[in-house]
């Protein structure tokens, strides 16, 4: 089925389709004159200037569109947005059928919808897009602030039923790598049964069982680790291993889950 009937189309015999072009309103009818209206509007969403290509908006409504297949560069030489041929818009090639249909699937449009409609559905959703990161960046910059505002405070009721959650916070650290095969190892030995208190559990098809290393990574120093040196324990011995510092021993361990 041919989209976009009412428009005639230039027909292209390398891809064996029509070339028609999604128009992009300038509010400038002068060539050489920098972009207004719509197309300032894209411009600044996209990050472009006048001096980028139409090629390079092309590929910006692809990655917006989030569309695998990637577009086709009819042109290999694109013009500038300043040295556009449409008076008072931006053209952007595109093949009629073969993208066409695919940027109609992105926008969930029917077959038979017209071109204009289209093009106001499309540069709609680029602009909303772009709007939705930009919102987001502001709550993280926002929320963030609330954070550091509290934290600087130290404020803490125990007694208020509500707390703040849910901001978004930057954090940086490092952490000590640990041998993932002598911890299975281990575990396989233990017959993924804590050595404490004898717990053994697997929910589908996972041992729900951790492995303790009964000398701390304390002085963070790189060093060879002996099987001998870990422990399978389940998820509450663990837990009440590492209440202490140095983490309580194997015999501590035992008293404590005899009580």
């Amino acid at each position: 089925m041919k989209i976009f009937s009412e428009i005639t189309g230039k027909p292209n015999q390398v891809y064996q389709d029509d070339i028609v072009e999604l128009l992009i309103k300038c509010g400038n009818k002068r060539n050489g004159k920098r972009p207004k209206g719509l197309l300032a509007k894209i411009l600044r969403k996209f990050n472009l200037s006048a001096s980028n290509s139409y090629w390079d908006i092309k590929k910006k409504i692809w990655e917006v569109l989030r569309i695998q297949e990637q577009p086709v560069k009819i042109h290999q030489k694109e013009r500038t947005i300043l040295e556009r041929n449409i008076n008072n818009a931006a053209g952007i090639a595109i093949l009629r059928n073969r993208e066409g249909l695919l940027l109609l699937k992105a926008l969930n449009l029917r077959q038979k919808i017209d071109k204009k409609t289209f093009q106001k559905v499309l540069f709609k959703k680029i602009l909303n897009t772009k709007s939705k990161i930009k919102s987001k960046a502001m709550a993280i910059r926002q929320t963030s602030n609330i954070h550091k505002e509290t934290k600087s405070r130290k404020i803490y009721n125990f007694e208020d039923s509500k707390a703040l959650e849910g901001y978004f916070a930057d954090k940086k650290y490092l952490y000590t790598k640990r041998n993932s095969a002598i911890v299975e190892k281990r575990k396989k030995q233990d017959r993924y049964t804590c050595k404490i208190c004898d717990f053994q559990l697997k929910i589908k098809g996972k041992n729900i069982i951790e492995c303790h290393h009964l000398i701390p990574f304390a002085d963070k120093k790189l060093r060879l680790t002996n099987i001998k040196d870990l422990v399978s324990l389940c998820p509450t011995c663990h837990r009440i291993a590492h209440t202490c510092k140095p983490p309580l021993s194997v015999n501590e361990l035992k008293k404590i889950r005899r009580k």
